[in-house]
């Protein structure tokens, strides 16, 4: 080609660079790109969140704005967990504002995020492609005749490719997307700016570059390479590498772009090298292990980036660590095969800059997350950045071969097919999103032995309340790593599930060896012991937990709980969860606590309208529409309780508490047949609720159809003999008509099946003392108590019967004996004045004076007020001084 016909065709190129194209067509192309993002990822948008997304979004209360104020967005950009990702944590409160917590919203951003990268991928590879041609190089110049299809294809390939489904799928990595979008956009303004003609325009997108930059800076760090990366780009495609330039401005710029850097990082209040030192303290590899280890995992993301088959794509990679650079033997291979890349990078660049630049663009991009910080090994998310460099080059390189231009129709079938294998790549690895479940099952077969991976599958399980399942996955958790505290704590949480609070307990315990300030393990750990009813061992816990964190939320409502449950203290308990309203302000659940606390102290209008304010700043939930129901139920109005009563049951079908509680306020009004409704819709949701099948009964008697709830109930015996809860209500039934004898059958039967049912035993020993056999009930009471020490009716009775029992041996001069149940009585219950009375009474008998006056003591000990004990303290000390 003669020169100047070069030179003409050069010129060209350089005026139609930018201006020549329209704006409309750039907003087509856009549109497009947007358009088949849509498409691949729709199926994805209501796919619930998972991971991460929790901590970050949704237990994120700082980013659960009501109203587009100032304090509200500065709030939830600056004091969420991941402070200095101010831009990314905004996008997320604006997400809540408009939608909630739906994931729809979420992700809908995060692929509308994706297309628009690609436009920037797009412009950029076109300018780079043009820019990219030399004076003697024909195939580059090659390139430059179709800059648009190529750059088209290569940011089409980049937006369908399954790498990309990590950031965009997973909802908190669009810090990550958020970033590269961002970045892409600053880049390409830099390089219009750069191609300006006149100074005005210059200056417009060197300051909108400069501003976009922030906001990626903003969104993830991992923008710090953006200035560094211009200055390469200006010297490899503006300077031609040029090193008369280098030399001569480069120490200039280089401390420009610092500057700018420090200043990104101090605007975000970024301090890296704290984060590299104290994030090192909760790995279990040190910066050495790592950077002898990131070679082989980048030779794997070139793999992938190859080769993206969904099996090997994976959230928790599991690779070996190596501790040495022969430990695993690929270490030293993968090192040398990184440090060949970048020497070839340096022997072409003259010869061709752009591949040389991808090259040194694949690095750059990884050199934060794959060199000395001290963040996971893996995460496929971290391609995101690197690939628009190596498929820039892969593209470039194939296209400018002679043989693609021999060959051109089945190339570009060739890259159709490609195209084509990738959307449906995506497509099959998106599926793997479609639940939490899903997601941690396919981590555990693809990193069978990472012990995180194991627990989250079982915490997945335990959501879905398969606790036995759930349990399995947590204890293998444990076997791969003793020292994962996060699965001990899991799996004291699901023995919690299941009842067993004291291995629950333990479970805890050995979290807390690993963090004994860990606020969430005391949180767990007071929650158990209030299950038993250990309130002080619960409220020390809550209270080690808020301590360790004061932001604690949980803790506070747990131990205002505590107050209320204890002791009665519902002002104490208010006061903590008015505490929490100071850094929770939106917090429903606290109103709702708050509530509560009037409720149980009859003040029923502050209930109601704290109740209302739960309403008002979440969801209606069906504890809060149920609470309200309570209100109109206690004060009268139990027409608008059925009501609420009925919106509960319409937000949760499973509240059963609303439907019982209906069905008994029903039955109180003497309107039976409403109640039995009720009820009937109470069994519908727990068979099992002894409560609703015993107000049933009563609702089934006042309607005169007293047959019906013995029928039933021998109609359950009948298909299974050894149905306890058939026996209770049979029991309980003839019971209530005085017919002992059939009652006590069933009651034995019980004992017969399970002899640890402590009600049966109770019943026995109230028919004993019905029946004045009062040995029987001695025994019966006892061993109730043995297997539920807190049954209050036991103890009364226990009491009684014993007291009976032994005072009357005494009468008929059977001391022996009545010393014998005595004894017995007070080993099961010490802190009971009448018994201690009774012994005082028998060892004044057996002329024992001295044990006497101390049984009598101890009697008035216990109860200041009791008149005999106090008469026969004065007369056993009178006979003993006598003596």
């Amino acid at each position: 080609m003669p020169s100047s016909a070069r030179r003409a065709g050069q010129n060209h190129l350089t005026s139609s660079a930018m201006r020549g194209r329209r704006p409309v067509q750039y907003f087509c192309i856009y549109c497009l790109f947007t358009l088949v993002a849509l498409s691949l990822y729709w199926h994805t948008l209501d796919y619930p969140f998972v991971f991460d997304d929790y901590q970050n979004i949704v237990e994120n209360s700082h980013i659960r704005i009501t109203s587009l104020n100032w304090e509200n967005l500065q709030r939830a950009a600056t004091s969420s967990n991941l402070h200095e990702r101010p831009v990314a944590n905004l996008s997320f409160a604006l997400n809540y504002y408009f939608g909630d917590y739906s994931p729809r919203g979420y992700r809908l951003v995060n692929v509308l995020l994706h297309g628009l990268t690609a436009f920037f991928v797009y412009v950029f590879c076109r300018l780079t492609l043009l820019l990219a041609r030399s004076n003697n190089d024909e195939d580059a110049n090659r390139v430059a005749v179709f800059p648009d299809i190529l750059a088209g294809f290569i940011a089409l390939l980049w937006l369908v490719h399954p790498l990309q489904t990590q950031s965009i799928t997973y909802i908190v990595q669009r810090m990550n997307s958020m970033a590269v979008c961002f970045y892409m956009g600053a880049l390409c303004l830099y390089i219009i700016g750069r191609r300006c003609r006149g100074g005005s325009c210059r200056a417009w997108c060197y300051t909108g570059a400069a501003a976009v930059w922030l906001l990626a800076m903003g969104s993830k760090q991992i923008a710090f390479t953006g200035p560094f990366v211009v200055l390469l780009y200006e010297w490899y495609f503006f300077r031609k590498l040029d090193l008369a330039w280098l030399k001569k401005y480069a120490l200039y710029v280089v401390m420009s772009m610092i500057a700018a850097t420090v200043l990104g990082l101090a605007l975000i209040q970024y301090n890296p090298i704290n984060e590299i030192r104290g994030t090192y303290r909760l790995r279990d590899f040190t910066m050495e292990q790592r950077l002898l280890t990131e070679p082989r995992v980048v030779i794997y993301y070139v793999t992938q980036l190859l080769v993206p088959h969904p099996s090997r794509l994976n959230l928790d990679h599991d690779f070996t660590i190596s501790t040495s650079p022969l430990t695993p033997l690929t270490t030293l291979p993968a090192i040398l095969a990184l440090c060949a890349a970048l020497v070839l990078a340096v022997v072409i660049a003259r010869r061709d800059r752009l591949l040389s630049f991808c090259i040194l663009w694949f690095f750059i991009h990884l050199a934060i997350e794959s060199s000395f910080v001290a963040l996971e090994i893996a995460f496929d998310h971290r391609m995101y950045m690197p690939a628009v460099g190596c498929l820039l080059g892969i593209v470039y390189g194939l296209y400018r071969s002679k043989a693609m231009w021999r060959h051109g129709y089945v190339a570009a079938v060739l890259a159709g097919i490609v195209a084509l294998l990738f959307i449906f790549w995506t497509y099959q690895r998106n599926l793997v999103w479609s639940s939490a479940l899903t997601l941690w099952e396919d981590c555990a077969r693809k990193s069978p032995n990472k012990a995180r991976v194991q627990n989250n599958v079982g915490m997945e399980l335990a959501k879905l309340e398969r606790y036995g399942e759930a349990k399995e996955w947590l204890q293998t958790a444990v076997d791969l790593d003793p020292n994962y505290y996060k699965a001990y704590t899991n799996l004291g949480i699901v023995y919690a599930k299941l009842g067993q609070y004291d291995q629950a307990i333990a479970a805890y315990n050995k979290a807390l060896k690993f963090l004994p300030e860990d606020a969430a393990s005391h949180n767990n750990l007071a929650s158990a012991y209030r299950e038993m009813g250990e309130w002080q061992l619960s409220q020390t816990h809550y209270q080690r937990a808020i301590k360790a964190n004061p932001y604690h939320l949980d803790a506070y409502v747990g131990l205002g709980n505590v107050h209320m449950e204890m002791s009665s203290a519902f002002a104490d308990a208010r006061s903590l969860f008015e505490h929490a309203l100071t850094f929770s302000p939106d917090n429903p659940q606290l109103y709702n606590s708050i509530g509560i606390t009037y409720a149980r102290e009859k003040k029923f209008g502050l209930a109601q309208e704290y109740f209302d304010k739960a309403l008002a700043h979440g969801p209606a939930t069906a504890e809060v529409l149920c609470n309200l129901a309570n209100v109109h139920r206690d004060t009268g109005r139990h027409r608008d309780a059925v009501d609420y009563y009925e919106k509960t049951l319409a937000t949760d079908s499973t509240y059963v508490k609303a439907a019982y509680n209906a069905g008994r306020m029903l039955l109180s009004q003497d309107e039976p047949a409403a109640a039995e409704k009720w009820l009937r819709r109470a069994i519908g949701i727990q068979p099992d609720h002894p409560e609703a099948q015993r107000q049933l009964d009563r609702s089934l008697r006042q309607q005169g159809r007293g047959s019906q709830v013995a029928d039933r109930w021998i109609a359950r015996l009948n298909e299974n003999p050894r149905d306890i809860e058939a026996h209770l209500h049979l029991g309980n039934l003839y019971f209530e008509q005085q017919d002992y004898d059939r009652a006590a059958t069933h009651y034995v039967a019980i004992v017969d099946i399970d002899p640890a049912v402590a009600v049966a035993h109770f019943n026995l020993g109230v028919i004993a003392i019905r029946r004045d056999d009062l040995a029987r009930a001695h025994t019966s009471l006892r061993r109730t108590l043995e297997l539920q020490p807190q049954y209050a009716d036991a103890r009364a009775e226990f009491v009684t019967a014993t007291n009976r029992l032994a005072v009357g041996l005494l009468q008929a001069g059977q001391v022996p004996r009545a010393f014998q149940y005595c004894q017995a009585g007070l080993k099961t219950v010490n802190d009971n004045a009448v018994l201690h009375n009774t012994m005082g009474a028998i060892y004044g008998q057996q002329g024992k004076l001295t044990l006497a006056v101390e049984s009598f003591r101890r009697a008035v000990e216990l109860d200041p007020e009791f008149g005999d004990a106090k008469r026969n303290l004065a007369a056993a000390e009178k006979m003993l001084r006598e003596q």
